[in-house]
């Protein structure tokens, strides 16, 4: 399962309901970008991209209403030791 377009896709969190919710990425060392999907089998879902291009949006968690939890990269480098993570 993942998805398309990724080269990795990993699920970090799941509600009671079986919203998935979780992060991808589309190239090494690339952009990361969060998902939200209804389906196991990834078949219908919505990607999340909050931050700068080339940035990280980190979903981390999902509520029994589907709200999302994570963080995000507004910076011109997002790869750097020393990045700041907005909520």
């Amino acid at each position: 399962m993942s998805i398309p377009g990724s080269i990795r896709t990993d699920i970090t969190a799941m509600n009671a309901s079986g919203t998935m919710a979780g992060i991808y990425l589309t190239e090494p060392d690339g952009a990361v970008y969060g998902f939200i999907a209804n389906k196991p089998d990834l078949s219908d879902y919505v990607t999340i991209d909050i931050g700068a291009p080339g940035g990280l949006t980190l979903v981390s968690g999902i509520g029994p209403d589907g709200t999302l939890v994570g963080g995000y990269c507004d910076g011109e480098d997002c790869s750097s030791p020393a990045v700041k993570l907005h909520g």
